[in-house]
């Protein structure tokens, strides 16, 4: 189960996910949600999917084209890879 974000932690993504969204660098986040797994788009303001399992989203973020660049965030929401930067 996905530990839920609170105080620091949660405001700090929030602010990196807010400022990422402004960017077209096309970057790829992978990161927890209420127990889910969401696929964020950087330059987009709404989650491209929700996923149940990291495995999913991490499918799901491959297919959004051919060679995205992918960063996976851990559960309590700092990064824990990146693909293909």
């Amino acid at each position: 189960m996905t530990p839920k974000l609170t105080g620091p932690i949660r405001a700090s993504i929030t602010i990196h996910l807010k400022a990422a969204a402004l960017t077209k660098s096309g970057r790829v986040h992978i990161v927890p949600s209420k127990g889910k797994w969401v696929v964020k788009v950087e330059g987009s303001r709404r989650a491209r999917s929700v996923k149940a399992t990291r495995s999913g989203a991490m499918r799901y973020a491959r297919t959004l084209s051919k060679s995205p660049k992918i960063i996976v965030h851990k559960e309590d929401g700092t990064v824990k890879s990146k693909i293909g930067l």
